[in-house]
């Protein structure tokens, strides 16, 4: 075989040192080289590198370095978090001092076709002893008698009685037979355990421990291609599946056993999709999954029209290939899920095979990953197959304008839309404006890169009547603009934009628009900053803030904001305002007639109590409400001698920690009008 170009390149000093992560790195590779810790240099599996067992300082690993792409690659399976580590620069440098090592693969000392048929028929019936003692006279005629010797024997071993003195010789046999194979399989990657039944291999693995393919040593893929694996158990599979690059060799054994573990829908279906292909091998014959597993699995396997079993509430399918996409659809899985969630690297074409399936029950479709032009995806907004459909989820994708555009096929009954992700531009956004989508009352801008303008161009649309929930991003789109884009929305009877630590209302009504602040209890900033007195903000006819944080300059903004021929309620609740805001108020709003001012739980004390109660602001309130601070003694004093509190109807102290002779007080001067 000739050597891959670029691989001579690794070998010059200059290069293996330019690689060293640190300093200390190539003097700890050169004292591995001292200890001589290196067994035999083997050909990876992709022909680009070497593998081999290093022996280190402190423990023994396995190593592979390999030339792709004009750089170096490197595997260890020490816990090194440096990169390369040390011994993957020892077996550079041991490479360039001993070239003679660099083994390339050999070529295999039969063709393929001379025994495919004899393996296919080995692993067609795995009890049949014919076709196995009939592979071992091939193996004998073609330089192989250890291993035809052990074919021979485990089969003579598996049928004799366990206590026999026959028995006994054989294993005894057996074991020297082992000794003389254990060379020709030598060294398995680690996280592999190995064992000879009936002659041929039987390996267990955990899928996520194996390296890439071809970072393996040639040698024990061969041990795939020439026949020897007859079963691959799998021991754990909860993370990745095995994948395209595992399937052509795992293909080449007879039996695939996930029977370990009880696997999730997205995991099934992949070991459905991915052994389907492996099939395509011919020699792959048995896959086992878990009891529970085996009705579903059968399913999927057969995919006929009709078995797609009951209805369910939700199915999300991770990992899609197009092989897997098609599975599902052929089985008609998808259409028995209200809510269906499918994630893959998936283009045109599947979304094409997508628009022209049977989703019927699907009520909320998530694509996460996807790569549709727009005509495909136009193509799945005007399908027939989704008649229910109200919710779309476009997660984690590239979106323009013409992606947008394309999203009106589902306009007339769309209730819901999700676009997540920073692949959405803002120009995708403001286009969402153009499209007639009268049903959409959600919509989720999660992550989206938006602009003010973008998302006054949605919120401002006539095209979206219905629209009464967005949630927005603040890192990308400050909080303090938020205000703005709520209250210069097109008119609808209820409006709620929501961010992270913040939720604003819009609620419209015959004589005006009221406003609710909900900052979750963190400090959201000025919100009120960018306010101006403006058509929009002229029409507020009450202001609730709860939580968060309202600065005095805050609050002189909204004052010059808001019109005090509209504003009628103030109301904040559990905020930090203080004495020094409740002063700020007080002074702010001077010149508004309020007919209702609720500081409830805001921490003013008898200073803040005493600036409201001298302030002009309390001569149109109708209701006040102190709930949860602490008026004081001086604070029922201020209250008793105000002259501003003539049309008061309510006055609410609950849990102000009142003296029994403040509370006798305030009850003699207002009577039922308290509230303690």
């Amino acid at each position: 075989m000739a050597k891959a170009a670029g691989k001579d390149d690794l070998f010059g000093r200059g290069r293996i040192l330019a690689l060293s992560p640190d300093d200390a790195s190539i003097p700890a590779a050169e004292k591995v080289l001292k200890k001589g810790g290196f067994g035999t240099v083997e050909a990876t599996a992709d022909g680009k590198g070497w593998w081999v067992v290093c022996r280190g300082l402190t423990g023994t690993y396995q190593v592979s370095v390999r030339a792709e792409h004009g750089t170096v690659v490197c595997t260890c399976t020490c816990p090194s978090p440096k990169y390369p580590c040390k011994h993957a620069l020892a077996l550079l440098l041991y490479l360039s001092e001993h070239p003679e090592e660099r083994a390339e693969p050999e070529a295999p000392r039969y063709a393929p076709g001379d025994f495919e048929g004899l393996i296919r028929a080995v692993f067609a019936d795995p009890d049949d002893d014919t076709p196995r003692l009939v592979f071992a006279d091939f193996l004998d005629e073609n330089d192989q008698p250890d291993r035809a010797a052990l074919i021979r024997l485990q089969c003579e071993l598996d049928r004799a009685p366990a206590r026999s003195d026959r028995a006994r010789e054989l294993r005894a046999d057996e074991k020297r037979q082992l000794a003389k194979l254990r060379p020709t399989v030598g060294t398995l990657p680690e996280g592999i355990r190995a064992t000879f039944r009936r002659g041929f291999l039987h390996l267990s693995l955990d899928v996520y421990e194996l390296p890439d393919v071809g970072s393996l040593p040639e040698r024990f893929t061969r041990l795939f291609r020439d026949g020897w694996v007859e079963v691959v158990r799998l021991g754990a599979y909860l993370f990745d599946p095995p994948g395209e690059e595992l399937a052509p060799l795992f293909g080449l054994a007879a039996e695939l056993d996930f029977s370990a573990w009880v696997l999730n829908e997205s995991h099934l279906l992949a070991v459905v999709a991915e052994t389907a292909a492996m099939r395509a091998t011919g020699r792959l014959r048995r896959v086992k999954v878990a009891k529970q597993n085996r009705k579903a699995f059968d399913g999927l396997t057969a995919a006929r029209a009709g078995g797609a079993g009951p209805a369910v509430d939700e199915r999300e399918y991770r990992w899609l290939t197009p092989q897997s996409l098609d599975l599902l659809i052929r089985s008609g899985r998808l259409r028995t899920a209200r809510r269906l969630t499918l994630e893959g690297r998936l283009g045109d074409r599947e979304t094409e095979m997508l628009a022209a399936a049977d989703l019927s029950g699907v009520e909320e479709l998530y694509l996460d990953g996807w790569a549709p032009g727009p005509a495909a995806l136009a193509a799945l907004a005007d399908s027939p197959g989704l008649p229910d459909l109200a919710t779309v989820g476009l997660e984690n994708m590239v979106l323009g304008p013409p992606h947008a555009a394309a999203l009106a096929g589902f306009g007339p009954r769309l209730r819901r839309l999700v676009l997540a992700g920073r692949g959405v531009s803002a120009a995708a956004v403001a286009r969402l404006a153009d499209g007639r989508f009268p049903a959409l009352r959600a919509l989720d801008l999660r992550a989206v890169g938006l602009t003010p303008a973008a998302a006054a161009a949605v919120l401002r649309s006539p095209h979206l009547p219905s629209l009464a929930e967005v949630r927005l991003t603040t890192d990308v789109l400050p909080g303090e603009e938020l205000l703005p884009l709520l209250l210069g929305a097109a008119d609808r009877p209820e409006l709620t934009l929501t961010s992270p630590g913040v939720e604003l209302s819009r609620w419209s009504e015959p004589t005006g628009v009221r406003v609710g602040i909900d900052a979750e209890g963190q400090a959201v900033g000025d919100l009120f900053g960018r306010l101006t007195r403006t058509a929009a903000t002229r029409r507020v006819t009450g202001v609730t803030v709860s939580g968060g944080g309202v600065t005095a300059a805050g609050l002189r903004a909204a004052a010059k904001a808001f019109d005090p021929a509209a504003l009628r309620e103030l109301l904040l609740f559990d905020l930090p305002l203080k004495n020094e805001g409740a002063a700020a108020l007080a002074a702010a709003f001077a010149g508004y007639p309020l007919e209702s001012l609720r500081l409830s739980f805001c921490r003013v004390q008898a200073a803040g109590v005493a600036a409201l109660a001298n302030s002009s602001l309390l001569d149109s309130v109708r209701e006040l409400d102190l709930t949860g601070n602490s008026v004081g003694q001086s604070g029922v004093a201020a209250l008793l001698r105000s002259e501003h509190l003539g049309r008061l109807g309510r006055l609410e102290l609950s849990n102000d920690r009142l003296t029994v002779e403040g509370k006798k007080a305030l009850k003699a001067k207002f009577g039922k009008k308290l509230v303690t």
